[in-house]
This record gives C-alpha cells, sequence and structure tokens, in this order.
C-alpha cells in the first residue's frame, strides 16, 4: 500500500503541506485547532508513527514572543530594483513589530541549508524570498519556516506569492514601440533562472509572430547579470551589425540605460535612430539622458503587501495559500519618458 504523503494529509486535515510538515519536523508548534486536524487526519491515514517527538499544539509564551524575525532573500544588494521593495517590507515589518534581517545570497546548495538553519535556531517568523526557488527547495523552506514569495515565484508550487503579469507587462512595451512605428524590435534580457526573464522572451517571441515581425537571433540578447561592462559590450556589437534594430526592450532599467550610452557612443540618435524601452522605472529611468521610457512596477507596494501576506500566515497558519498578481491588484504601467524630466 502507497504511503500517504504530506499533501494527502494536508487535503484530509483541510490545512497547507507546510502545516504539516511544521507538525511532523517539529520545525514550529501550530495552534490546537490546527494540531488536532493533522492529528487526526494522520491517524486515519495510518501514519500516526510519523509524529514520534512532534511538538504539541501550544506554544510556550516566551517562544512565541522571540519570534519576532522577518528574514528577506534578495539575490544582490548591488541591485537599485530591491531597494524600494525592501522598503515596502521594512514599512511592513515595522508595523507588525518584527525586526527585518536581510540574506544576500543566491539559495542553492549548502547556502539554502544555512539559511534554514538560521530560521530554526532564530525562531524566526517567517521568510520573504526574492529569489527564484525549485518546488523541492520551497518545499524544504516551508518544513521550517512561513514563507512568502515576492517578485520571482516557483509556477508549480503551493506557496503565497505577490508579482506582477510580465507577459502582459512586456507586451504593453511591444505595442507602445509598434505604434511609434518600429519595426524591428531587439531584446535585452536577464537570466532564465528567473521567471521574470522566462515569461518576458516568451511574450516578446509570441508578439513578433502574432505581428508578422522579423525575429533576428542576433537582436536577443541574454544577460548573466546586470553588469554594466559586460552589457555594454554586447549591445555595442548588436548596435554596430549591418542591420540594427530600431527599437529595444530591455529588461531592466540598467540594461535600459546602457543602451542608450552605447547609442550615443557610436552615433546613433535615441529617440530618433532607435527608441529604447525598460522595465522597473528606478531612479536610473529619470537621471539617464534622455530619460527612460519604462514599465513602472509598484515595488514598494509589492514589498509591503509580500509582508502582509507572511503575516496573515503566522496569525493564521491554516489559511490557504494566497497569490497576488499585480495585473489585478498592483498593475505594472507604462511611464514614457516625456513624464520623468
Amino acid at each position: 500500500m502507497k504511503k500517504p504523503r504530506n499533501i494527502d494529509i494536508a487535503r484530509m486535515a483541510g490545512v497547507s503541506s507546510a502545516t504539516v510538515s511544521r507538525v511532523i519536523n517539529k520545525t514550529c508548534a501550530v495552534n490546537e485547532e490546527t494540531y488536532k486536524k493533522v492529528i487526526k487526519a494522520m491517524d486515519a491515514l495510518g501514519c500516526e508513527d510519523r509524529l514520534k517527538g512532534a511538538l504539541p499544539a501550544r506554544e510556550n509564551p516566551k517562544e512565541r514572543e522571540s519570534r519576532k524575525i522577518v528574514i528577506m532573500c534578495v539575490p544582490s544588494i548591488s541591485n537599485p530594483f530591491y531597494d524600494m521593495i525592501a522598503s515596502g517590507i521594512q514599512a511592513a515589518a515595522n508595523h507588525f513589530g518584527y525586526e527585518l534581517m536581510i540574506y544576500s545570497q543566491m539559495l542553492n546548495g549548502q547556502r539554502l541549508n544555512v539559511l534554514i538553519d538560521i530560521a530554526r535556531s532564530n525562531r524566526v517568523a517567517g521568510v520573504i524570498t526574492l529569489e527564484p526557488l525549485s518546488r523541492e527547495e520551497l518545499e524544504r523552506l516551508c518544513a521550517a519556516t512561513r514563507v512568502v514569495q515576492c517578485c520571482e515565484y516557483c509556477e508549480d508550487s503551493n506557496v503565497s506569492y505577490v508579482s506582477v503579469d510580465d507577459r502582459l507587462a512586456t507586451r504593453t512595451a511591444l505595442e507602445y514601440l509598434k505604434s511609434c512605428g518600429c519595426s524591428k524590435f531587439g531584446f535585452i534580457n536577464g537570466p532564465m533562472r528567473y521567471k521574470y526573464a522566462r515569461h518576458r522572451q516568451e511574450s516578446y517571441l509570441n508578439f513578433l509572430r502574432e505581428n508578422g515581425l522579423q525575429r533576428n537571433d542576433d537582436w536577443m540578447l541574454q544577460l548573466s547579470s546586470v553588469d554594466l561592462s559586460i552589457s555594454s559590450a554586447v549591445i555595442m556589437q548588436m548596435l554596430s551589425r549591418e542591420n540594427p534594430p530600431d527599437a529595444i526592450f530591455a529588461a531592466s532599467d540598467v540594461f535600459a540605460a546602457v543602451a542608450i550610452k552605447t547609442a550615443k557612443a557610436i552615433g546613433l540618435n535615441v529617440p530618433g535612430d532607435l527608441m529604447v524601452v525598460g522595465f522597473d522605472n528606478i531612479d536610473m529611468a529619470t537621471i539617464s539622458d534622455p530619460a527612460i521610457t519604462t514599465i513602472s512596477q509598484p515595488k514598494f507596494q509589492m514589498g509591503y503587501v509580500a509582508c502582509n501576506l507572511l503575516a496573515d500566515q503566522i496569525n493564521n497558519p491554516s489559511a490557504e495559500p494566497q497569490r497576488v498578481p499585480a495585473s489585478s491588484r498592483l498593475p505594472a504601467v507604462m511611464t514614457e519618458a516625456s513624464t520623468l524630466s
């Protein structure tokens, strides 16, 4: 007979798989009602032996008071995109009385183990991750503490997240460029390990196909990081070809700013010879010369909502995961260069 999985127990108990994991793995206690539901479901499924040494339903008040730390996991503190998100998380954390810690490491391999150890040893209230994690990695992290995903999220997981609709936002940018008379679209993208990069590339290729526009692989740049020197070299190579694009959609304002600077360096007029649209609406979009037309992500709001979702999980551990697509509640909108200066 097949051994019941955590998801089977969760369905019978009417709770999340992460809650079942917390009960079984003794990572943190849950409220009495939820605990009883899990115990009853496990008993009915014949897997009560897995409960050996599980934590009791109620916490010691001193332990509960010590769980006042929220960890924000960010891939890089040097990327200006994360500044306003961190500010939003900090504002919400202050409101709920939590201390905010920042863990700035790629969560791969041993580093994920380190984060899990930190979460367990410091009785962390929860983690807000801006990192792309696999389903298996998320499940391990959820077994140790509560988790909310912000911006990046695993598409086949059942973990709460808040994010913009990258496909829709990309289409908005490309339709703008097309309305300006552009027909040869370049695309500067980030690492494909990120959801945003996959979704924006998918939307870009679909837009070209649906509108009968030329696809030229020489106009598609895949950059491994937001590195100014590397991006400048490959963008110059693209724009110096015999048949360059007349428009560029950049997956970040950093790439867009480099594209504008590089174009001017080789004698191209922006926006006369080349139009550029960026993404994020960071400060760089305003100080670039000319200012960057960009897709504006509601960065502060996304951070604030992510921390709100985490607080909801802390206060109601049996609550269903929530998915907040920014297309419906936090719209990403086009901000034209003329409105930035």
